[in-house]
């Protein structure tokens, strides 16, 4: 997580490196999301943009082409809330000089000091098994697809006609 390790032990992070990770899930769990409806547009048209198509015979005389996105379901489940309960050891409290370029020209040199601390994830003590556990609940729910790609099924929907067989 961390690009600068010095004087890091294998299994102690900041807080900000813990909650950038988090961080990182949520946004992978978008892009997830994301390729799946990309992926539905490939799987169901061709590369020139023609519906994939399945043909259903009515009766003798009569025939149906149904474009296969019409007869799928295309919501997801997308993440929607992650709850963490852990416990964590505070080390190595120190304060941190940090550069700011939004800072005002008025302020000196852009520069802050805040404190920053060490979390060692993990037992705090070795007879104490509860404290290296996290709890961590996942809610998701089931989202319709994106407005797009219903507007499409919609619009392939009505252009479903009844072929007659000609004699």
């Amino acid at each position: 997580m961390r690009k600068n390790n010095e004087n890091k032990n294998g299994n102690e992070f900041t807080l900000s490196d813990v909650i950038r990770g988090i961080q990182h899930c949520v946004n992978s769990s978008v892009e997830i999301a994301e390729q799946h409806y990309i992926k539905t547009m490939e799987k169901f048209f061709y590369n020139d943009g023609t519906p994939v198509t399945k043909t259903i015979n009515i009766n003798e005389n009569s025939q149906i082409e149904v474009p296969l996105i019409c007869l799928s379901n295309h919501g997801s489940l997308d993440f929607e809330e992650m709850r963490i309960k852990t416990k964590m050891s505070i080390d190595n409290i120190r304060e941190k000089s940090v550069e700011n370029e939004l800072m005002s020209a008025s302020e000196e040199h852009g520069e802050f000091t805040r404190g920053s601390f060490s979390v060692s994830l993990g037992s705090v003590h070795k007879d104490n098994n509860e404290a290296s556990l996290a709890e961590i609940e996942m809610v998701f729910k089931r989202n319709d697809p994106p407005e797009a790609l219903s507007r499409v099924i919609d619009y392939i929907n009505n252009m479903i006609k009844i072929k007659e067989n000609e004699d």
